[in-house]
């Protein structure tokens, strides 16, 4: 193999990896832990955070399980961000949905993230109409993922969402 990256030479697919790892690695211009933001109570907020083409803002979850209640709209609320990398988060419960990225928030990727259990839990299916009904109405605007208001240029990937309460 024989490539030529701004004048340095990869001899191997290790080189290459390495050499574009890098590049992503400089995109990057803050990555915090969850730990470092959230107390662990209840929904994780992320409202008006703010990267660049140039450099994204990344959240490493680390695994750590965001619980929402009932009483919560959303296990993880994203309004008015641009340029976020959200990572690794274990996300259960939310009325509506598990993750809402909403309010023009623009360039948000959500990677490897497992999400949970969210709905009301007491909806009701009707096979004939095919919907579910909350309360006397129809359930809209449910789930595991919710992208409501403007939002552009959302990625959602590598992630397990599965099992909402709608029972």
């Amino acid at each position: 193999m024989n490539i030529i990256i701004e004048n340095k030479p990869i001899k191997s697919k290790i080189d290459c990896v390495a050499y574009i790892f890098n590049i992503i690695s400089q995109l990057l211009i803050s990555s915090l832990k969850l730990s470092e933001i959230y107390d662990g109570e209840g929904p994780l907020q992320l409202q008006n955070m703010s990267g660049t083409a140039d450099g994204w803002i990344k959240i490493d979850c680390e695994g750590q399980t965001i619980d929402a209640s009932l009483n919560d709209l959303e296990g993880i609320y994203i309004s008015e961000c641009h340029y976020l990398i959200l990572e690794n988060a274990v996300v259960l419960g939310g009325r509506r949905s598990g993750i809402s990225v909403v309010n023009e928030s623009t360039n948000i990727h959500i990677r490897n993230c497992d999400i949970s259990d969210w709905g009301p839990g007491d909806g009701v299916y009707d096979p004939y109409l095919g919907l579910y009904f909350v309360n006397g109405f129809v359930g809209n605007y449910m789930a595991g993922v919710h992208l409501l208001n403007g939002v552009e240029d959302i990625l959602v990937e590598r992630c397990y969402i599965h099992d909402a309460n709608l029972r």
